[in-house]
């Protein structure tokens, strides 16, 4: 071989090398396409069943999966073993009439069906059935309630119903009000003339030209609406009277026997003259409206004294006196007879009056201006006693009698 034809081979075999070399490279980069069946252990290719295997598992992984089809709490598996052991139909539990409820909504659902759970045992209920926006729908009870799988669309059908039927009960009652009522024989109708009108019956005549005089009150012209409110306004006037009446009874009573202490004040300063005592007795009215009695001894104050003290005290000077004028006891008796006789016409002439006040209001307020009158007579007596307190004291000092020598002069 020449020299020409030695280097010619060897820059062929250099290029051609490098190129082959690049070549498989570059083919080894891509995946190989294979279209042979994956050999078994023994190195023989796979029979027909391996397709049929493999395309059955990708038909399964395709299928939709069920959405939490197995409950996933105890709480909702023991729901779901009651509702199948008492077959309890979804139509049933479900009282809404829309296919979503709120949490409280679905806590009365399980009240009202007789279900009794724990507090947790809710909980946990709600919150496997609660979705994204709080509420419980019919398609998640249906999924997680295997009790209740194929009861979907005949529980969407039933709403359905229900909500028809209820918008067509509205929709009558609407049409029924909607429709004028028919008018009365004595009610005048449009369109007819004053002589065209159907006549009443002699009873109506005769009753409406007995009564046309008469105003009463029109309680039946008013709305129905505010009819109670009326009698319940008539019940708080009624009943207020009663109050004022009952009031009044007692105030005229706490009156009468503020003024017999009065009086019996004024003889106790007498009989205490008598019995030459330097005790008095005057009345004092406290901030609280009450009347006590306070004992004074020359002037000075010595102690205050309630009605009923000083009535016992009265007695023990009456006593006394009686003691020292040698009074007999049949005259003290008869003396008392005579007290008690006019306090007694005194007493029924005033339960006259009260009998009287029940029966008419304006009685009532003739009452009232008389007690406010006696009132002022009571604090005159009470002025005056002060007064003759005063007198007394003025002279036992002489200067009341100095006094009146001076005017006399």
């Amino acid at each position: 071989m020449s020299e020409d034809d030695q280097h010619f081979v060897e820059e062929d075999n250099s290029e051609d090398d490098k190129f082959e070399e690049n070549l498989e490279k570059q083919y080894a980069l891509y995946p190989k396409a294979s279209n042979k069946r994956p050999e078994s252990k023994h190195g023989r290719p796979e029979s027909s069943k391996f397709s049929y295997k493999k395309q059955e598992q990708q038909t399964i992984e395709q299928q939709p999966k069920l959405l939490e089809a197995i409950p996933t709490s105890p709480a909702l598996k023991k729901f779901n073993q009651l509702v199948s052991f008492h077959k309890i139909q979804i139509e049933q539990f479900w009282k809404n009439h829309t296919i979503m409820a709120s949490q409280t909504e679905f806590i009365g659902f399980l009240l009202e069906s007789g279900f009794q759970f724990e507090q947790y045992e809710i909980n946990s209920i709600l919150s496997d059935l609660t979705n994204d926006r709080g509420v419980i729908t019919i398609e998640s009870l249906c999924k997680k309630v295997p009790a209740w799988h194929q009861n979907e669309n005949a529980m969407l059908e039933f709403i359905r119903e229900k909500a028809l039927k209820l918008a067509q009960e509205s929709k009558r009652k609407f049409s029924a009000q909607k429709k004028p009522k028919p008018q009365s024989a004595s009610t005048k109708r449009s369109g007819f003339n004053k002589g065209e009108s159907r006549p009443i019956s002699g009873i109506s005549k005769k009753y409406q030209s007995g009564f046309s005089d008469l105003k009463i009150s029109n309680i039946n012209d008013r709305p129905l609406q505010n009819k109670s409110k009326h009698y319940l306004q008539l019940a708080k006037q009624r009943q207020q009277e009663e109050d004022r009446l009952l009031q009044l009874t007692i105030n005229q009573g706490k009156n009468e026997y503020e003024y017999e202490m009065l009086i019996k004040m004024g003889e106790a300063n007498e009989l205490s003259q008598e019995l030459d005592s330097k005790i008095t007795y005057r009345a004092y009215k406290t901030a609280q409206g009450h009347l006590k009695v306070h004992v004074y001894e020359l002037e000075h104050f010595q102690r205050d004294l309630t009605l009923e003290e000083f009535q016992r005290e009265y007695n023990i000077l009456r006593s006394k006196y009686n003691e020292k004028k040698k009074l007999k006891i049949w005259e003290v008796l008869s003396e008392k007879k005579k007290n008690q006789k006019s306090l007694q016409h005194f007493g029924s002439s005033q339960k006259e009056e009260i009998k009287q006040n029940e029966v008419d209001a304006k009685v009532a307020n003739k009452k009232e201006r008389q007690q406010e009158l006696k009132k002022v007579l009571l604090e005159t007596m009470m002025l005056s006693n002060v007064l003759k307190e005063q007198l007394v004291v003025l002279n036992r000092k002489g200067i009341n009698a100095i006094l009146n020598q001076s005017v006399k002069l």
